[in-house]
């Protein structure tokens, strides 16, 4: 019966459920020489969280940090233009979307059959259903160099920060 308690006990600490009492209850029972043989792995684990660890600082890293604080806050704010854009040109689309679905419902046609062929030839359909798909694979491909370009922004700004990092660290 105790096992099954400390089990749920020990699932609600793992999932950051337990009270204050409920951890020190768990603490006290692992650190008690009457833990079962089948929480022994799990008595590992849980006082490996209590176990206090050395952590070296390097010396002036205090100091570095609070010149790096000071040097980002008197940057200025970047404008709130990109943002502010963003969210006009997604409400614009969006209206443009809702405008486009109502005209296209009222000026459905009035007969039977909704829509019609648009070529007559063959030959002019497939012409220009080739143009479409260029067009389309053209905007793809417009889109995968500006993704290209993105990627390579964000490697040197990854790259950037990685340097800075070690020589903080340092």
């Amino acid at each position: 019966m105790k096992e099954a308690y400390y089990n749920a006990l020990l699932d609600a600490f793992y999932e950051g459920n337990t009270t204050l009492e409920e951890e020190k209850a768990l603490k006290a029972f692992f650190e008690s020489d009457r833990v079962p043989f089948e929480l022994l792995e799990e008595k590992k684990r849980f006082l490996a969280c209590y176990e206090p660890i050395a952590v070296n600082v390097p010396d002036g890293l205090l100091g570095r940090l609070e010149a790096l604080i000071d040097e980002k806050s008197q940057r200025q704010p970047r404008p709130l233009f990109k943002s502010t854009w963003i969210w006009t040109t997604s409400a614009a689309a969006s209206l443009l979307l809702f405008f486009s679905i109502g005209l296209s419902t009222f000026n459905a046609p009035a007969s039977g059959v909704p829509y019609t062929d648009t070529f007559t030839n063959p030959t002019d359909a497939a012409l220009e259903a080739d143009r479409a798909v260029q067009l389309i694979a053209n905007k793809l491909n417009s889109g995968y160099r500006q993704l290209d370009c993105a990627n390579a922004r964000i490697e040197k700004t990854e790259k950037t920060v990685t340097e800075q990092l070690i020589k903080m660290s340092k």
